[in-house]
């Protein structure tokens, strides 16, 4: 359980970090001399990326400047790919979090079954494995080789579509144990926009823009247009894409403290505010009366 202690504990470092850099410096100073490494040499650090890269055998490799356009290239093979090779096990596991077989279809969800989709990435003969984002960071560097050096891990997929749906600007992964529990996620991108489902909905109408991909899966069941962000903070360029539809995007990010944050950080936009301790999937499967909330709120 090592792996899910850490993705909690950087869950609540990472809020810290952003909303309480004092406080963060201060328990950086105080901890222990392994966690203080980790917190001061490793936080958000592309260490992991070329940790992770060499993990596979394979030599990490600075190149500079990005070549946005092949990247999303190697995104786009990659989830086709894991898309083709969808288990039946990686299959209930999805059923158990409520998702269909026609929404798998619609945004080409996949599993790995015994292919390492970060293997493939940096085998590819493209130069894109710089740009792997890997979360959580506060992990031991030996045990994160161990588990992602295997050539056989239980991976689910969720491409991250631009918005005319013929590129993937975004791989979200998740890392799942031997009982198919989730225990992290890690992103190969966040591109240009990284915006879930964005070619799936009209974006001249109302629509929200939630935190996790299950909550915009779950709301599309009760037929409540959104998108998804893949994490608590707005980067700029999802900031800017959400501008362009201002009059159309409410912001709705989970009601925990790093979604409380994420909301206190930017403004100018049309906001709901989640119930203390929900996000949109959990309130909905729990609650399905409040999808009539959430589609109130357009009006």
């Amino acid at each position: 359980m090592w792996l899910k202690a850490a993705y909690d504990l950087s869950d609540f470092l990472s809020w810290t970090y952003d909303k309480n850099r004092t406080f963060f410096d201060f328990v950086a100073e105080k901890a222990i001399d392994r966690l203080q490494h980790e917190l001061t040499q490793n936080f958000y650090n592309i260490s992991y990326r070329k940790t992770l890269i060499e993990a596979c055998g394979l030599e990490y490799e600075d190149v500079e400047g990005e070549n946005q356009d092949e990247i999303n290239s190697t995104f786009y093979d990659i989830s086709m790919y894991c898309h083709s090779l969808l288990d039946d096990k990686s299959r209930e596991y999805l059923y158990s979090r409520g998702i269909t077989d026609e929404q798998i279809s619609r945004h080409k969800i996949g599993s790995n079954a015994r292919y390492n989709p970060l293997l493939a990435m940096v085998k590819s003969g493209r130069k894109s494995q710089q740009h792997c984002f890997f979360y959580p960071p506060l992990i031991e560097i030996e045990p994160i080789k161990e588990y992602f050096g295997k050539s056989e891990m239980t991976v689910i997929t969720f491409p991250f579509f631009d918005a005319a749906g013929t590129s993937v600007t975004n791989l979200c992964c998740r890392v799942l144990d031997n009982d198919y529990t989730e225990v992290l996620k890690f992103f190969f991108s966040h591109g240009r926009t990284a915006i879930f489902n964005s070619n799936n909905i009209n974006l001249l109408e109302p629509f929200y823009v939630f935190e996790g991909v299950f909550d915009t899966l779950t709301a599309e069941r009760f037929g409540i247009p959104s998108v998804a962000l893949g994490s608590s903070s707005l980067h700029n360029d999802q900031i800017k894409f959400i501008s362009d539809y201002k009059d159309q995007a409410v912001l709705c990010l989970d009601g925990d403290i790093a979604g409380v944050g994420g909301m206190e950080r930017v403004s100018g936009f049309k906001r709901f505010d989640m119930v203390k301790g929900f996000d949109p999937d959990d309130i909905l499967r729990q609650k399905p009366e409040y999808a009539d909330v959430f589609k109130r709120n357009f009006i």
